[in-house]
């Protein structure tokens, strides 16, 4: 979703939109699942596959 926005030049909150999710839940999720690091990466999340 987040690499989707960037590509496509759109607000989370508006593909939130489309998709019918609550910014709440995604947010709420996002935090939910980062794994937690230490260092200069820690709070970023890494991209695995390009326009996942």
């Amino acid at each position: 979703m987040i690499a989707y926005c960037d590509e496509n030049k759109i607000s989370y909150k508006q593909r939130l939109s489309e998709l019918g999710i609550s910014p709440w839940n995604f947010y709420d999720a996002k935090r939910k699942y980062a794994p937690k690091e230490e260092g200069e990466n820690a709070g970023k999340f890494l991209q695995l596959i390009p326009g996942g």
